[in-house]
C-alpha cells in the first residue's frame, strides 16, 4: 500500500542481483547439508525466528545463531551417526546455549526434493518479503552453479524425522 523509498527499492534490487550472481559461482557446501538445514526450518515452530538466525555465509561457525543460542545441523548418509566439527564450532561464549541437530539423510526417489523443501520454507516465511529474500539468498549461495541439478535431489523425509536427535554442545568432546 505504501510505495517503498528509493533506497529500499535499491536495496531489494541489489539483493536480487546478488542471488543471480551466486547462482553462477561454485557451491561451497553440500546439497545434503542444505537439505538438512531446510528440513529444520520447515519443521520449526517459529520459522521466521529460525530463518532470521540462519547463517549469513558459508563461513559462519554455526548454521543458526542468535545472541544466546547456537544450532549446528549435522547430517549423515551412512549407517552411523558420525559427524565432523570445525575446531571452533563447539566453542560457546559464556551465557550461550548450543545444540547440535543430528539426522540421517537417505537419498530416495520417493523423498522430498531440495526444491520442494525450499518451496515449503518459502511459504512459511512468505509474509515477510525481506525474510523471503534472505532465504532465497542463502539457498542460492549454497547451491551455486549446480542449482538446477541440486533442486531435483531427493532425501527421505520420514527417515530424517525419525532419526532427528538433539545434543547439547557441552556434552560433545572437543578441543578446549
Amino acid at each position: 500500500p505504501v510505495p517503498p523509498t528509493t533506497q529500499k527499492a535499491a536495496d531489494v534490487l541489489e539483493q536480487v542481483i546478488r542471488i543471480f550472481r551466486e547462482l553462477s559461482k561454485p557451491s561451497e557446501r553440500t546439497v545434503q547439508g542444505l537439505w538438512a538445514e531446510l528440513f529444520i526450518l520447515a519443521g520449526a515452530i517459529a520459522p521466521a525466528v529460525v530463518a532470521l538466525a540462519w547463517r549469513n555465509s558459508a563461513f559462519d561457525r554455526t548454521d543458526f545463531a542468535t545472541e544466546h543460542q547456537r544450532l549446528e545441523v549435522k547430517s549423515s548418509s551412512g549407517a552411523t551417526r558420525s559427524h565432523r566439527f570445525g575446531a571452533e564450532q563447539l566453542w560457546l561464549p559464556s551465557g550461550v546455549n548450543g545444540i547440535v541437530a543430528s539426522l540421517f539423510c537417505q537419498r530416495s526417489s520417493g523423498g522430498m526434493s531440495v526444491g520442494e523443501l525450499w518451496n515449503a520454507v518459502r511459504s512459511r516465511v512468505s509474509a515477510d518479503p525481506a525474510l523471503l529474500l534472505r532465504v532465497d539468498g542463502i539457498v542460492s549461495e549454497t547451491l551455486g552453479d549446480a542449482w538446477k541439478e541440486s533442486l531435483m535431489i531427493r532425501f527421505d523425509w520420514r527417515t530424517a524425522r525419525e532419526t532427528l536427535r538433539f545434543y547439547d554442545m557441552n556434552t560433545i568432546p572437543a578441543i578446549g
